[in-house]
């Protein structure tokens, strides 16, 4: 059940794009019309999945998850804090952990 719960956060256009989640925290002050948050890639949350996945043994999401961080990796080696699936930045921040 946990990597049924994982994988339907994943795009299906973007193999291994997995959103932070589906749903909207803060309901009474963020709602629909609220295009981020949540609802874009954050690369340390889709490291934690990975490593959840890897528990779970299943290889084929792992290595999506990697080639897709491969596929979105800047120049200098980071990511940007969070971003839309395509690997555009959302946020301009600098995500240290």
């Amino acid at each position: 059940m946990s990597a049924a719960m994982l994988r339907m956060h994943e795009a299906k256009n973007f193999p291994g794009g997995i959103i932070a989640s589906l749903s909207i925290p803060w309901g009474g002050t963020k709602g629909d019309s609220d295009k981020s948050g949540y609802h874009v890639v954050w690369p340390r949350d889709l490291i934690e999945t990975a490593g959840g996945f890897n528990a779970l043994e299943t290889k084929a999401d792992v290595s999506r998850i990697v080639n897709y961080l491969m596929s979105t990796q800047n120049e200098d080696g980071s990511w940007p804090q969070n971003m839309w699936l395509q690997g555009e930045p959302n946020w301009d921040g600098l995500q240290m952990d």
